[in-house]
């Protein structure tokens, strides 16, 4: 039976002629008015499959295509073909905005909608007149016009007073800024216009990178709403009870508004040491593990810099060593948090310092320059003079030949008559039987007599060389960029992939240029190859190398296989033409 109304459905399907239907077009929308930063969904019912709306004609609404569906019904032996072309629509001001009048073309026939108003409420007005969405989303950024390298804080946050499923937010690409978002969102409870909301808030620290005017997108939450079923009440009462209530889900999308940011410039710098890059309120301390050594002995030297701004980005300060000493640099140590503040913490610079001569030494201040954007001005961080005593090392005794007196008399020398004392204790054997073979000298032990000189002195030559490799600060970095690379490339997430990547990048130019270090900006990087001369060209590319693994590392969004595998070649390349 059901494959005969099958059947029958399906002949009338193919033996309607096409001329028999003509070409209609209605526009459909589920809200009269909404508030500012809330979408409407619109929908478009044609009757002919491959009609096309000229959608150019919305200006006043951003539309985002959302699908197609279609319905056939037979109804009294009267077939019916519906096609529902769904669309959202994001109001791009507020107001008394229009839908216009929309062609559908479909071959040589072209049809119109009606036109749709829709009321757009700005927020401040809803909240003053008392209007208490289900759900809203807001955003605000801490600063509309930083200074370069100045973090800004971007906080979105989405309000909601019903059950929401089904979250996806899409966040914008912060095109010109690093990201990097705090690690926990925030929940609570409010209550706006005497209703109780659920807040959940998510922070972003921005850093733009270059100056000029930018524009952050706004940030959109697409969701299931849970909204109670309008259907007709039952008579009984009975079925009326909250417990026998159903509800349904349907799909909504809210929007933040945009945010045009105009980064300033730091002003020019004419001191008389480098600009650190470091832009913020910090402090500089120092001091050594010891105020008295001896000659040999390692003291260690501990910096400490403390603050809030882009303090990850702060690399190693110059030290004015002394001369007599030789210095070694280890891996900085840092404790950086993202708080209501932004980038906070504390980074600590570890250098070992060993006198190889005795005396009093003062090593003149640390100093570190930042640019203070409350006070609009560099700022210079100092530690203070540092005093060390150096002894000499007990195993380093002074040798001093012994002299002669040119007045003292000479010894008198007797010359004597050899006589004979007595015989030796061994009698001399003087006849042929003495002579006899003491063992047989093999020709493996002659080769091997032969080549242990030159074992052993290779073995020392190989020892030396370990021991100089784990001194040299080259050396580190080279194997330090080597693991990272092959960690990188081992590592499934991405954020190990691009954490090692980075590691690998940036070990290898302090190698080649016989530095230590962990992070570099933009412009440390091109500063440390030209001194070290690599054409100016080459290191731009550098530095477009790393803009692009910090922008994937930091900016929050996904990274596909296609773009994990360019960034490695890339890298990969940029290593090979810098070890030149």
């Amino acid at each position: 039976m059901q494959h005969r109304w099958l059947l029958a459905i399906l002949l009338l399907l193919f033996l309607v002629p096409a001329n028999g239907w003509s070409l209609t077009a209605t526009a459909q929308v589920d809200a009269r008015q909404v508030i500012e930063g809330e979408s409407v969904a619109l929908t478009l019912i044609v009757s002919e499959e491959g009609a096309s709306p000229d959608l150019s004609v919305i200006t006043d609404f951003k539309v985002v295509s959302r699908g197609t569906q279609s319905n056939i019904q037979i109804i009294n032996s009267q077939v019916t073909r519906e096609f529902r072309l769904n669309y959202l629509l994001i109001p791009r001001k507020t107001g008394q905005l229009t839908v216009p009048s929309i062609p559908v073309v479909k071959e040589n026939t072209t049809v119109h909608t009606k036109p749709v108003s829709i009321k757009v409420t700005r927020r401040t007005e809803a909240a003053t007149k008392g209007n208490r969405p289900d759900v809203f989303v807001t955003a605000n950024v801490s600063s509309l016009s930083p200074y370069q390298h100045q973090q800004v804080l971007y906080h979105f946050k989405v309000y909601h007073a019903v059950q929401i499923a089904n979250a996806n937010l899409e966040k914008p690409a912060f095109k010109g800024f690093t990201v990097k978002e705090a690690p926990e969102n925030k929940s609570y409870k409010t209550v706006l216009n005497g209703r109780r909301y659920l807040v959940t808030e998510v922070q972003y620290v921005l850093i733009p990178f270059e100056a000029g005017p930018l524009t952050i997108e706004p940030v959109r939450l697409s969701c299931d709403l849970q909204v109670p079923d309008k259907r007709r009440r039952q008579r009984d009462p009975f079925f009326n009870d909250p417990f026998f209530s159903r509800n349904r889900y349907v799909t909504r999308t809210f929007s933040t508004k945009s945010f045009d940011i105009t980064v300033t410039p730091l002003p020019a710098y004419t001191g008389d040491i480098p600009f650190s890059g470091l832009v913020g309120q910090f402090t500089l301390t120092g001091q050594m593990d010891a105020a008295e050594a001896m000659v040999g002995d390692s003291i260690t030297l501990n910096l400490h810099l403390s603050g809030t701004g882009n303090i990850i980005d702060a690399g190693e300060p110059e030290i004015p060593a002394p001369d007599g000493f030789k210095v070694y640099a280890d891996i900085p140590e840092e404790k950086i948090e993202i708080g209501p503040e932004g980038y906070s913490g504390t980074k600590r610079f570890k250098l070992a310092l060993v006198p190889m001569a005795a005396g009093d030494y003062t090593l003149a201040p640390i100093r570190m320059v930042c640019f203070d954007p409350e006070t609009r001005q560099y700022a210079e961080l100092t530690t203070g003079e540092l005093h060390l005593s150096v002894s000499p090392s007990p195993d380093a005794e002074a040798m001093t030949p012994a002299q002669l007196s040119v007045d003292a008399p000479s010894p008198a020398f007797t010359k004597q008559a050899v006589e004979f004392t007595g015989r030796d204790i061994l009698p001399l054997k003087e006849d042929l039987s003495a002579i006899r073979s003491s063992g047989r000298f093999t020709y493996a032990a002659f080769i091997g007599g032969l080549f242990a000189p030159v074992f052993v002195s290779l073995i020392s030559i190989l020892g030396w060389h370990r021991v100089r490799r784990r001194k040299d600060p080259a050396g580190r970095m080279y194997r330090k960029s080597r693991q990272a690379l092959q960690a990188a490339e081992n590592a499934t997430d991405k954020d190990a992939f691009l954490a090692n990547l980075y590691q690998a990048f940036i070990s290898k130019v302090f190698g080649l240029c016989d530095e230590t270090g962990a992070t570099l900006t933009r412009q440390e990087l091109i500063d440390l190859l030209t001194k070290n001369r690599y054409p100016e060209t080459m290191a731009e590319q550098a530095a477009e190398l790393l803009e692009q693994i910090e922008s994937a590392r930091f900016s929050g969004g996904t990274l596909d296989s296609g773009d994990r595998d360019r960034l490695l070649v890339q890298t990969r390349d940029m290593i090979r033409r810098l070890n030149r």
